[in-house]
């Protein structure tokens, strides 16, 4: 009886015995890059008070700033009254480029323009 008492622990302990292991992964990874910066714009023109009338063409202008741009950073949207909602003009196009927008056949005194610069990670400014 003494044989299988030995037996019995042996299996038992082979069965709830653990094996520590340790998993060790090394690696390099790309740069992480922080960006806690929002981009800067500002109209230019038209900024306020100007009058145009139907079917003008304005040059739109606006300085835009930040360390990561892209070359889709800006996008240009209009409204033709107070209350309406800002429709695009034209979206992802590069800060240093110049658009001519022509006005619609609309008779407004609180048409609008706004302009939203997204930088690079994603970071939003939008100016009315």
């Amino acid at each position: 009886m003494k044989n299988y008492h030995n037996i019995l622990f042996l299996t038992f302990g082979f069965l709830f015995s653990q094996i520590d292991t340790t998993l060790a992964i090394y690696g390099e990874s790309n740069l992480f890059i922080v960006d806690s910066k929002n981009p800067e714009i500002t109209w230019q023109y038209p900024n306020g008070n100007e009058e145009f009338n139907q079917e003008d063409i304005i040059n739109l202008a606006w300085i835009g700033s930040d360390d990561s741009f892209t070359d889709e950073s800006i996008s240009i949207y209009f409204s033709q009254n107070l209350g309406h909602a800002f429709e695009a003009v034209e979206e992802n196009i590069s800060n240093s480029e110049n658009y001519s927008f022509n006005t619609p056949d609309v008779n407004s005194s609180f048409s609008r323009f706004k302009i939203t610069a997204i930088d690079y990670y994603g970071d939003r400014k939008s100016v009315v």
